[in-house]
């Protein structure tokens, strides 16, 4: 299994500072960058593949799944900090996206 630094997060809509604003992919710089869609990453978490984290403050949290409503959804361990952790990640490069 690997352990992956996410980076970036491709959000869906233009309020990126909205808690309740669903995220399309996550990404990052490793290995001259990558990208997965939502759906991917979860499936990854659930087989063991891989797991993903950010960094925040010098600290390493970990992406875990949640559900609400029946919507399984990527979110970072509880931290104490605001805003959400994904959504303050920047938007990924297009060409990750291609």
């Amino acid at each position: 299994m690997a352990r992956v630094l996410v980076e970036y997060t491709h959000k869906i809509g233009d309020d990126h500072r909205n808690p309740h604003q669903r995220i399309r992919g996550i990404g990052g710089n490793g290995s001259q960058g990558w990208y997965r869609e939502t759906a991917e990453v979860i499936a990854d978490i659930r087989a063991g593949r891989n797991s993903y984290f950010v960094t925040v403050a010098g600290r390493q949290l970990d992406v875990v799944l949640a559900s609400y409503a029946g919507v399984v959804y990527l979110k970072t361990t509880a931290d104490g900090f605001a805003p959400n952790n994904l959504l303050s990640l920047p938007e990924p490069p297009v060409r990750l996206m291609a």
